[in-house]
């Protein structure tokens, strides 16, 4: 499938962040859906199923981003969706947990647009 024409479930607890991300992806032809939590992005995840996940880690409630990446790598019906971490949080353990758990990539925040065109190309058309 072309990167153009791919569902993006964009997971994060912050609305500007969310809008300021959906609109950079929605101008590369993409589909985006949103979820504000890491139960309701765990939940849409099962029902969509997404060519690819942007997850943030830090988010309140049950469950942070990186139990919704566990989660997901421990569920064969989406282990196989890419997800990529979007966060503030890029010490170098985090990463590793992060990568340990099955997500493809980490983007630091702020997110560099070019960077994160640049890392769902890379990922579409390796999955």
């Amino acid at each position: 499938m072309t990167s153009a024409t791919s569902t993006i479930l964009l997971i994060d607890d912050d609305a500007a962040a969310r809008r300021m991300m959906r609109r950079a992806l929605e101008r590369k032809g993409h589909h985006v859906e949103e979820a504000a939590s890491g139960a309701e992005g765990l939940s849409q995840l099962r029902a969509l199923h997404p060519q690819l996940v942007l997850l943030d880690l830090r988010m309140p409630g049950e469950l942070s981003g990186l139990d919704v990446a566990q989660h997901a790598a421990a569920d064969p019906a989406i282990a196989h969706i890419p997800i990529v971490i979007v966060s503030a949080s890029a010490h170098d353990a985090m990463r590793d947990m992060t990568m340990q758990s099955g997500c493809v990539a980490f983007i630091e925040k702020p997110v560099d647009f070019t960077e994160l065109h640049e890392t769902i190309a890379r990922v579409l058309t390796s999955s």
